[in-house]
């Protein structure tokens, strides 16, 4: 998930907070049942987003690891390295973007 959609959905979340207590405070029951259904349509698209990234990213390390094992079946070192390589890179972006 890239960093612009993690603070699009917090600005969403946030905002649906804001509404849900000025709701409260002035007594405005749609206001507030509009700033929490905000929120909660805030966090799901959130953990959509985080969910797609692993996907895509446990895609990519599958793709590196049969680079990887038909480099190393047929000779190829080069296409072995590149498995290796894309792998690496797919479990490293996976952890940087939990």
């Amino acid at each position: 998930m890239t960093t612009q959609g993690k603070l699009k959905h917090t600005t969403r979340t946030a905002s649906g907070k804001v509404k849900e207590i000025v709701g409260r405070a002035v007594g405005n029951r749609r206001m507030t049942s509009r700033g929490k259904t905000e929120q909660l349509t805030a966090r799901i698209k959130h953990t959509t987003g985080k969910g797609m990234a692993t996907l895509r990213h446990r895609g990519r390390a599958a793709k590196g690891r049969t680079q990887e094992i038909i480099g190393s079946a047929s000779g190829n070192n080069h296409m072995t390295m590149r498995g290796k390589l894309s792998k690496a890179s797919a479990r490293i972006s996976e952890k940087f973007n939990k």
